[in-house]
């Protein structure tokens, strides 16, 4: 797992996907929700990577029990829809200049 997240590619698709949750955000994000976001990338890494394990191996052992991966993967999800929650599911508006202001030679906002 830990190798995983130094390859070059997925580096790259992290920082795409920080960088898109970041502009839902908009302009104005506090260092606060700036680190939110890189932990909420960090588990959706550790989420799909759990969840290929789920889909490969089964939810149980061959003895019946519950595997130890899908507790993880339980809480990961849980973790993640938390910070999501908290750093506002949905995109915020970003404010844009009026015609009348662009018109009347106001600063853009």
């Amino acid at each position: 797992m830990a190798n995983l997240a130094e390859k070059p590619e997925v580096r790259a698709l992290l920082a795409e996907r920080e960088a898109a949750i970041k502009a839902d955000l908009g302009d104005n994000v506090s260092a606060l929700a700036e680190d939110m976001v890189s932990r909420y990338v960090g588990l959706q890494l550790v989420e799909e990577w759990l969840l290929k394990n789920l889909t490969d191996k089964g939810v149980l052992t061959s003895k019946g029990a519950q595997r130890a991966a899908l507790t993880a993967f339980l809480q990961v999800a849980d973790r993640s829809t938390r910070i999501a929650v908290a750093l506002g599911l949905e995109r915020k508006a970003r404010k844009v200049q009026t015609l009348d202001d662009y018109m009347a030679g106001g600063r853009a906002l």
